[in-house]
């Protein structure tokens, strides 16, 4: 008797709480109050973040003086993904489908297809992209803030910015990649073993490649040649405008723009 009781008792709780947060023919009326209210929220939020950037002391940073329109542009996106998506989440929780559609999802993203002793499922595929562009973002972000921000303000010989930001950016890459990989599944320490295999095999194809790889980290540290010197490749007189790892590239004074294997840079 006391289990029925109980049980009536939760029964009559959860109806109590769908007519709470349901009333009959009132779910159309709910969504629409609530897409009001997200959409003056994110305008709230909109207003404040455009209020913060035009602020005196904000304006002064370079970086806010550069990318100001495109920080607000994206800032806004953000907002109004957040706000559509807080919108959708509590119009299914209304009629009562958050939950079976959490599960569903759930029950595909958690699928696994075995690949030897690993187990890759749609999640860690997922995590794998999500942690790359993660680390491709905040790779740049670090970039720009040291190009704008901080050595404009420290008096470093020339070329050591380059060498800095550079080595600093493909560090934040490497451990990027190696979180993203992990994220699959694959064992870090058997990633040099399969580096070594697939280095071999293919050493002889990507010679050239792994050439210019090489030339450009030497490069990065010895610096033979800078940003800003004038060279001259085949005759035609240009300007280092960039160093990457693999080429760079070269202005000439026509304007056009060249793009020179670095290690022909390397043996000017």
């Amino acid at each position: 008797m006391p289990s029925c009781f109980t049980n009536s008792s939760h029964h009559n709780e959860f109806l109590w709480e769908r007519k709470a947060i349901v009333p009959p023919d009132g779910g159309g009326y709910f969504k629409f109050v609530l897409l009001l209210l997200m959409y003056s929220i994110a305008q709230l939020f909109i207003g404040l973040t455009t209020l913060f950037i035009r602020r005196r002391s904000v304006e002064a940073s370079h970086i806010i003086q550069t990318y100001a329109a495109q920080i607000q542009d994206n800032i806004n996106r953000f907002i109004w993904v957040v706000a559509f998506g807080l919108w959708v989440y509590l119009s299914a929780k209304i009629y009562g489908i958050a939950g079976p559609a959490g599960k569903w999802m759930a029950g595909i993203m958690g699928h696994q297809w075995q690949f030897g002793s690993i187990a890759i499922s749609l999640q860690s595929i997922f995590n794998f992209f999500l942690i790359l562009v993660i680390t491709w973002l905040f790779g740049r972000a670090v970039n720009i803030l040291l190009n704008l921000e901080v050595f404009p303000r420290i008096k470093l010989p020339r070329g050591v910015p380059t060498t800095i930001s550079t080595v600093i950016r493909y560090t934040i890459f490497g451990f990027g990649l190696l979180l993203a990989l992990s994220s699959l599944g694959l064992d870090i320490s058997q990633l040099g073993i399969m580096a070594g295999a697939l280095g071999i095999g293919l050493g002889f194809g990507l010679r050239n490649i792994i050439a210019n790889f090489i030339s450009g980290i030497i490069m990065v540290f010895e610096r033979p040649v800078q940003i800003g010197d004038v060279i001259e490749i085949d005759n035609t007189f240009g300007k280092i405008q960039k160093i990457g790892v693999r080429s760079s590239s070269v202005e000439t004074f026509d304007g056009s723009e060249v793009i020179v294997p670095n290690v022909r840079l390397f043996f000017i």
